[in-house]
């Protein structure tokens, strides 16, 4: 530049001068002197030029005389040096003259050692050009190349055939200064390009190649520079234009391509991607530039503007994954030596991606642009102005969830200014998006791209919460619906941390000031939401949550410091929808119960507590590692309800300030209603662990269903209102929970069913309790308490048990503590039970009862007064008892008149083999209590018994039932019977019905073994001196009944004039011996008798009787003389008389007939039902005694 402006005041110097006038004699001075100067510098350019010719001689004969093989090795060193590689040469001359150098048969080789060469030159010429003043080299030259051969091979993965010829982008640069020698102007001609892509064996030839650029001003700079080849045999012409930049020159190729269509790249594309280029153009409009920034170091630059329109790329199947409707990047310089490409701005309009994962979890995009070996190089830095995106869609499909989710990233309009890839370089983002066709996510703010930061202002408008499905896969939360809100701050990274338990580089999150909001949430549908309407995001189905809006101000969040705060959070008509079969939890339709799996426990910090071991680990984890903090909590208009009605409505809940640490208590305020007009009201303080909650409960209306989760009544299910003012403490005693209460309170129309079956096991319209002192510890007092129309349903199952037992608490408390219980008054009114008997199909119904028990306590006996009606008859129940003490205590006395007894005929068929057709029943019943044994006596009357025929299956009782009913029934048909039963209280089985029976089974057992005792027992016949009433005994021989056996038939024919059922069958006997010899003493006193002429009912004096008796004597063959002892007599006429069995028979049969015409005459009514034994048509009877035995029937 200053000799350019040197040259430019000369001309304006000489320009002046001729243009002022000059006087003659002025003009006549300076011819003058102008001769006297020319003489004096004549011999100058003399002198000149002969020393210059002297010079030339030298300059000619040394060049001459240097060998050009020296000269060759010197280039080939510098050459080889320059590039990293070696280089060869063929001839090397010199002009003496124009200094010019021509070097012929230049090559570098590959530098894998392969056959050819990288680059090839036919020849090369170098003419320089002195330039003695100015700041530039002094020595320039002009280079031109004819017909080089650049074979370049791309290696793939960045890397080229020349990478390694390419300055270190890490190396100092050299210092700058005035070079000796510098590059004029560059002329190539008949250049040949050879560009081969390894990784997809294609080839591209760039022939003909002839180009001209000026690299420093100079008068012979020609004023557009041109380059001209042929590119696969299609010719291009690119123009250029030069910028003079000082010292140096600036040659810039305007290089413009027609749309081209990407389709020709396809197989560039499937090297490194399985996706399939479908269509799309490409043109544009650069400029390459040529300088030499300072002597010596030559610079290329590539800058300019690409455009793309109608992009369009599939998946491997086919599947349409990108589109870009059009996009443009202005390029303003990309210099491959420095590796970096700096964008004045780029622009992409209409862009659309489609990115999915698969069922395990995995990315495509990861999957089709997959890693492979990076090369060595330092990484390209991609930086500019501004990156905008336009009208761009993203479309996120997850088939990790049970039914595959779409997201729909819809509108994304945004930019990045001056973007940049260097590390922690910062830049300026702003973007907005929404979901679906709904909603606006806004971001302001700045970050970096390298690593991905962001500190930023958030703006979240009436979001689809669908757009969080992806992250929810395998949770209740994976159909969630709704709108959010969101304003604050946001910020992500993976920057240091402090805290040592976090890597650095992990991402983080962190949220200042943030309000949010949710409206119209919900979730947890489960298989009520059909897969087409969850794809399609449709509100149907049952949700087990719904809530109207959630909102929170002041939300702070922060991962690295794993703090979470929220200064006031309030939710509005959540609805919950909860199952309370097995405690409480979310009602999701077709849920199932996790399988319990056995996983070791997390180790935590938290406090140990029954809350902190049932909460999830996940739970723990978060409780123990992160500080929360929370302002006021607020819920209003809430409802809770099961599967079949609603449990509480108006729900409303406040809180005080919350943090993770479950031992500081927090007051609270609940309230509620089950129905309009009911409500209930809790107020006090709650600190999670060791539980501790104490509150004041007021309730009107509250329903009894409430209870039921609370596991109150174990495995029953209530139902009811309840109106209550309590005072209630519930703690944390060891591992189990102690429950306190003071009060009172009134349950109304309420049904206890169990939870399982839904078996109604009572309802009643009134209780209320007084004066409540309750406690879990073993403590029911009350003053008044008041049970109004109790309906009691239980049955007896088949294996013995009542029903409602498996629903009943087993367990026992402690220690053994026992229970104290204590009512002044208990009242049962308008009360009835209905007992229904499974294992003998049976039932019975008590009804109209009205109970009174006083002083009811489990230290004393309490009074009991009760009536009733059991199936229309009326009972009562009197006296004193404790069912708390151990053993139990009672004195009891019980009534009942007229039960039918054909609605328990099943017993008397199960206990005694005979079902009961019809009868009544008048019971009166003494029980008592001595320690653990007990009596219960029983009178009983039996009206009019009538039985059925009798049971003949395997392992019925056999009693003879129809006879001992015959036996006590008197003529009324009426049975009059004690019947006491005694046991012991602790026996494993107390069952009334087996202990009747076994009463029973004892008292008819006597009809087999002692009937006339049974019947004697009852109507007086048995006496202490003549017990065996069933036999009448004989004289051997004779058939007169003695006058006790005369008594013992008058009292058995009264007793059959009681007893009109009884039927009697007698039996003759006789005893071989003695009533052998018998007859044969009646033969000879008949004899005597005859010889006086007298019957056989005669009696003699002894002095005629042995008078008569020696007659006889006399008279028979026997008698020698008349002078024997009477025994001698009797002995002999004995002896002489022959007594077979049929005269033995005869005698029973006697016998037989004299006790029935005894009965007869004593009661003529009874020949019908007194008979002789037959057997075989013939009068039964048996060798034995001399008796008659008497069977009743």
């Amino acid at each position: 530049m200053a000799s350019k402006k040197r040259t430019q005041r000369r001309r304006a110097n000489k320009a002046a001068r001729r243009s002022a006038p000059i006087s003659p004699l002025v003009e006549q001075a300076e011819e003058d002197k102008a001769r006297r100067k020319g003489r004096r510098f004549a011999r100058g350019p003399r002198v000149c030029l002969f020393a210059a010719a002297i010079l030339c001689a030298l300059w000619v004969a040394l060049v001459t005389a240097l060998p050009p093989t020296v000269l060759r090795g010197v280039l080939e060193s510098q050459l080889s040096d320059a590039v990293n590689a070696p280089v060869t040469l063929g001839a090397v001359r010199v002009n003496p003259f124009t200094l010019a150098i021509s070097v012929w048969d230049v090559r570098v080789p590959y530098l894998d050692g392969g056959d050819g060469a990288l680059l090839t030159i036919e020849k090369l010429e170098l003419i320089p050009h002195l330039r003695l003043f100015g700041d530039a080299a002094p020595v320039q030259a002009s280079l031109r190349v004819f017909k080089p051969v650049l074979d370049i091979a791309y290696l793939g993965n960045g890397a080229f055939s020349f990478s390694k010829l390419l300055p270190d982008a890490a190396a100092a640069p050299e210092a700058p200064g005035v070079p000796l020698f510098a590059l004029s102007d560059l002329d190539l001609r008949g250049g040949t390009i050879i560009l081969r892509d390894g990784p997809v064996d294609i080839s591209h030839t760039i022939s003909d190649v002839d180009f001209n650029a000026p690299l420093l001003p100079s008068k012979d700079t020609p004023f557009a520079p041109t380059l001209t080849a042929r590119v696969n045999g299609t010719p291009i012409e690119v123009t250029g234009r030069i910028e003079p930049d000082a010292d140096t020159v600036r040659t810039v190729f305007a290089i413009r391509t027609a749309p081209l269509h990407m389709e020709h790249f396809r197989r560039y594309l499937a090297e490194f991607t399985p996706l399939r280029l479908n269509s799309g153009t490409v043109e544009a409009d650069m400029a390459f530039t040529l300088s030499q920034p300072r002597p010596g170091l030559v610079a290329t630059s590539l800058s300019g503007t690409v455009r793309v329109a109608d992009v369009e790329i599939a998946s491997p199947e086919g599947a349409i994954i990108g589109r870009l409707r059009q996009g443009h990047a202005k390029l303003d310089d990309f210099t491959l030596s420095e590796r970096r490409i700096r964008l004045e701005a780029m622009e992409l309009d209409g862009l659309y991606l489609r990115v999915s994962r698969d069922e395990a979890g995995r990315i495509d995009w990861e999957t089709w642009l997959g890693p492979e070996g990076k090369p060595d190089d330092t990484p390209f830095v991609v930086e500019g102005a501004d990156l905008i995106l336009r009208n761009s869609d993203f479309t996120w499909a997850d088939a990790a969830l049970a039914d595959t989710q779409v997201i729909e990233i819809t509108g994304v309009d945004g930019r990045i200014a001056e973007f940049s890839t260097r590390p922690g370089a910062r830049t300026a983002m702003r973007l907005s998006f929404g979901i679906g066709s709904e909603g606006v996510l806004a971001v302001d703010g700045e970050g970096t791209l390298n690593p991905p930061s962001l500190h930023a202002s958030l703006w979240v408008d009436d979001l689809p919460l669908i757009a969080l499905r992806p992250l929810l896969g395998g949770t209740p939360f994976s159909d969630i619906l709704g709108r959010v809100a969101v304003k604050g701050g946001v910020g992500f990274g993976t920057g240091e941390t402090s805290d040592a338990a976090q890597r650095p580089g992990v991402p983080f999150l962190a949220v200042t000031d943030a309000e949010a909001s949710l409206k119209d949430l919900s979730f947890g549908r489960g298989n009520s939401l059909s897969a087409a309407d969850r794809k399609a995001g449709k509100d149907a189905g049952t949700p087990a949550v719904r809530v109207q809006s959630l909102a929170c101000v002041g939300l702070n969040l922060d991962t690295r410091a794993r703090t979470a705060s929220v200064r006031k959070l309030s939710v509005t008509a959540p609805a919950l929808r909860v199952s309370t079969v097995d405690g409480v939890e979310l009602a999701i339709p077709g849920a199932k119960p996790a399988p319990a799996k056995r996983t070791p426990a997390v180790r935590t910090n938290l406090p140990a507590g029954r809350l902190t071991s049932a909460l999830p680990d996940a739970a723990k984890t978060v409780l123990s590692g992160w500080k929360l903090t929370s302002g006021a909590f607020s819920l209003t208009k809430g409802t809770v309800r099961d599967t079949k009605q609603i449990l509480v409505d108006n729900l409303s809940l406040e809180t005080g300030p919350l943090t993770q640490d479950l031992r500081q208590p927090v007051s609270f305020t609940l309230g509620g209603s089950a129905a309009p007009g009911n409500a209930f009201k809790a107020k006090g303080t709650l600190r999670p662990v060791p539980l501790h909650l104490s509150t004041r409960l007021d309730a009107s209306g509250l329903p009894l269903d409430l209870l039921r989760p609370l596991g109150v009544l174990s495995g029953l299910s209530p139902s009811g209102t309840l109106d209550a003012g309590l005072d209630a403490v519930v703690e944390e005693q060891g591992k189990e929970l102690g429950v306190r209460a003071s009060g009172a309170f009134t349950a109304r129309d309420a049904t206890v069913r169990d939870a399982r079956s839904n078996k109604t096991y009572a309802t009643f319209r009134r209780l209320t309790v007084d004066k409540l002192r309750f406690s879990s510890a073993g403590t029911f007092e009350a003053e008044d308490v008041l049970l109004d129309r109790l309906r009691l349903d239980v049955a007896l199952t088949p294996s013995g048990t009542l029903d409602i037992m498996s629903c009943l608490p087993t367990g026992k408390r402690d220690g053994g503590a026992s229970f104290r219980f204590a009512a002044a008054k208990l009242h049962l009114q308008d009360a009835a039970l209905l007992f229904r008997d499974r294992l003998h199909a049976a039932g019975a119904a008590v009804q109209d009862i009205d109970a009174t028990f006083t002083n009811l306590t489990s230290s004393g006996m309490a009074d009991v007064s009760l009536t009733g009606q059991l199936g229309g008859a009326p009972i009562t129940l009197s006296g004193k008892f404790n069912p708390f003490s151990t053993p139990p205590a009672a004195a009891l006395d019980f009534t009942a008149k007229g039960v039918d007894l054909a609605r328990y005929s099943a017993y008397a068929k199960a206990y005694l083999g005979y079902p009961v057709l019809q009868g009544r029943l008048d019971l009166e019943s003494v029980f008592r209590t001595s320690g653990w044994n007990f009596t219960l006596d029983n009178r009983i009357r039996l009206e009019k018994p009538v039985l059925g025929p009798k049971d003949t299956r395997p392992g019925t009782p056999d009693y003879p039932l129809p006879l001992g009913l015959a036996l006590l029934e008197d003529l009324r048909g009426n049975v009059t019977l004690d019947l006491p039963v005694s046991g012991r209280l602790d026996a494993s089985a107390v069952q009334v019905g087996g202990l009747v029976g076994k009463a029973v089974g004892g008292l008819f057992a006597k009809v087999v073994t002692s009937p006339f005792a049974l019947i004697g027992g009852i109507v007086g016949l048995v006496t202490p001196d003549d017990p065996a009433v069933q036999l009448v005994a004989f004289a051997p021989g004779e058939t007169r009944l003695n006058p006790a056996a005369q008594e013992r038939l008058k009292r058995i024919a009264k007793a059959l004039e009681s007893r009109p059922k009884i039927r009697i069958e007698l039996i003759g006997m006789y005893e071989p011996a003695s009533d052998t010899r018998g007859l044969k003493r009646q033969r000879v006193l008949r004899k005597v008798l005859a010889r006086a002429g007298k019957n056989a009912e005669a009696s003699l004096k002894p002095a005629e009787y042995e008078r008569l008796l020696r007659q006889v004597y006399k008279a028979s063959s026997a008698g020698k003389n008349g002078n024997e002892e009477p025994d001698v007599m009797e002995q002999r006429l004995q002896a002489r008389e022959n007594v077979g069995k049929a005269d033995l028979e005869a005698l029973a049969r006697s016998r037989a007939e004299q006790v029935r015409a005894f009965l007869l005459r004593q009661s003529p009514g009874l020949a019908k039902r007194v008979s002789v034994a037959v057997k075989g048509g013939s009068p039964l009877v048996r060798a034995g005694t001399a008796q008659v035995e008497l069977l009743l029937r």
